[in-house]
């Protein structure tokens, strides 16, 4: 059987940003799940590629 850490590759960038994002709201497991994905090396990896701040980004995508 596959462990569940496996499939979190499958999760699209948007996402994975959406979830940096929540870990600093009140929403319930938020800070676990942006922990257990691995968001800050995601968010980490963008800025390395110089992009300017790519968690606002993809609050306005989720917005629309």
């Amino acid at each position: 059987m596959q462990s569940q850490a496996g499939s979190f590759e499958t999760i699209s960038p948007t996402a994975v940003m959406m979830a940096y994002a929540r870990q600093f709201t009140d929403i319930p497991y938020s800070k676990e799940l942006s922990q257990l994905v691995g968001t800050q090396t995601f968010m980490e990896q963008l800025r390395e590629k110089n992009l300017e701040q790519p968690a606002e980004i993809a609050v306005i995508i989720e917005a629309n």
